[in-house]
């Protein structure tokens, strides 16, 4: 993510760092691996950048022109409560500046870029920052910087710094209908509060990282772009959560999700569970508990950890607010290769129009489940299950003929394994109950017809890293 292309330098792990010295009286050192990122403790830093005069510059904290000559340009740079330094040099930057609120912000970006690009790069900004700071609090710094690298620099792109970070995709990206320049700009942003402010030990916690700033990035195009937020076609509209959850539970073998970035064997196997399961489980939550509960749990986390480094406890004593069930849920999820499956067991018949349903959930997680009956008169029943327990019998009573049994109508459980054993309907003249057809089983992420929708998840599952 560091280097010089032509005359584009982007500059970091570039000096000697400090070691942080953790509470056991250990300094925390380790090698800069590919799949592991930074970890140190904060400081303030007055920084000097010597460039060529025509150059134009980007940092960390608060810039300033000292002087310049006919040659050189001496820059100097200022930042308080960080816990790195990068910056950038090139002459093929375009500069666009504009102030949010209490924050300073500065758009670099290269040609390759495009008018389309900046666009929407700068109604991401616009829109996350107040976003981000409504669910994990106020933006401590005065400034922040973004940099679009020109396309020979590609790999400087996605990647987050305190007060600064890079994007990537060229203009003609946007043209297709994706939201990745979106989804970048959001990701690396988030990064600001769970790398930049909270700081845990990435290398060592990175599901505590780039886990939390994915949830936080799908959060934030749901509220822009809602079922669009991944994609938006004349024939084909994917969230973020569906392109989610099939990268999430890609993955044939499921790994322990904390455990440090070096232990993973991939980075793919690391992008599904550290990124993926990560998101999946805390959008499980939301959907589960409602918004208010689940901001409640976070902005507790997000606020009381500030400047901390927290570990995982720290994380699951918030989410514990949610309830004891869920912080053992988050325990298992994440410490111990938890899977979940939900699906409809026996359903029974009998007189009177009462109808037995047992519910079955595969694994150690036990969140409250909603199970829909729907009957010939068009009326559905509802019904909430809190129990524990693996299996558990559910009744219904309708004197209309039952058509359907769904569990988890409202698709709150996005960390279910198999979605297509949650609908029964019952066999024509028998008590008995029958799989429902496989393109009526999907609901809610794919603004299609029911076939196109089966074809699309299945697509995405196959195609998925």
């Amino acid at each position: 993510r560091t280097g010089f292309s032509d005359d584009f330098h982007l500059i970091a792990q570039w000096f000697p760092k400090l070691a942080k010295l953790e509470p056991d009286g250990r300094f925390a050192h380790f090698a800069f691996h590919p799949f592991a990122e930074f970890y140190a403790d904060f400081g303030d830093y007055r920084v000097e950048m010597d460039v060529p005069a025509d150059h134009v510059v980007g940092s960390t904290g608060r810039l300033q022109l000292l002087r310049r000559t006919t040659d050189r340009a001496i820059y100097e740079a200022r930042a308080q409560g960080v816990h790195d330094f990068a910056w950038v040099s090139a002459r093929a930057l375009e500069v666009e500046e504009r102030r949010l609120d209490h924050v300073d912000v500065r758009v670099l970006s290269s040609s390759a870029g495009g008018a389309r690009a900046r666009s929407a790069l700068w109604s991401t900004i616009e829109h996350a920052l107040p976003f981000y700071e409504g669910l994990y609090g106020r933006y401590p710094h005065p400034t922040l910087t973004v940099v679009h690298p020109p396309g020979d620099a590609g790999p400087a792109g996605g990647m987050e710094y305190p007060m600064f970070f890079t994007v990537g995709q060229p203009d003609w990206v946007q043209t297709l209908g994706t939201r990745w320049l979106e989804t970048v700009a959001a990701h690396e942003l988030g990064h600001q509060w769970f790398q930049g402010i909270l700081a845990s030990n990435e290398a060592r916690y990175p599901f505590l990282d780039e886990g939390l700033a994915s949830h936080a990035e799908w959060r934030f195009l749901e509220s822009m772009f809602g079922d669009s937020s991944q994609l938006d076609t004349p024939f084909l509209r994917i969230s973020r959560a569906a392109t989610g959850r099939y990268a999430g539970l890609a993955s044939r073998r499921v790994r322990v999700i904390d455990q440090p970035a070096t232990a993973f064997p991939t980075f793919g196997a690391l992008s599904s569970h550290v990124y993926g399961r990560t998101a999946l489980f805390l959008e499980s939550l939301r959907r589960i508990h409602g918004d208010a509960a689940y901001d409640r749990a976070m902005r507790d986390y997000t606020t009381r950890q500030r400047f901390r480094h927290p570990t995982p406890p720290r994380l699951f004593e918030s989410l514990g607010l949610l309830g004891p069930a869920t912080r053992e849920a988050a325990w298992a999820w994440f410490e111990r290769s938890a899977r979940a499956s939900l699906r409809v067991g026996e359903l029974i018949s009998g007189p009177g129009g009462l109808t037995r349903v047992e519910v079955r959930r595969g694994g150690p997680i036990r969140l409250p489940l909603e199970v829909q009956a729907r009957f010939a008169d068009g009326s559905t029943q509802l019904r909430r299950l809190d129990s524990p327990n693996e299996r558990e019998w559910i009744e219904f009573h309708c004197a209309s003929p039952l058509l359907e049994v769904v569990v988890d109508p409202h698709r709150r459980w996005l960390i279910d394994d198999e979605l297509f054993d949650n609908r029964v309907r019952p066999r024509a003249g028998s008590g008995a109950a029958s799989f429902a057809a496989l393109s009526g089983g999907m609901t809610g992420s794919f603004d299609t017809g029911p076939r196109l929708r089966w074809l699309a998840e299945l697509a995405l599952r196959v195609l998925s890293p």
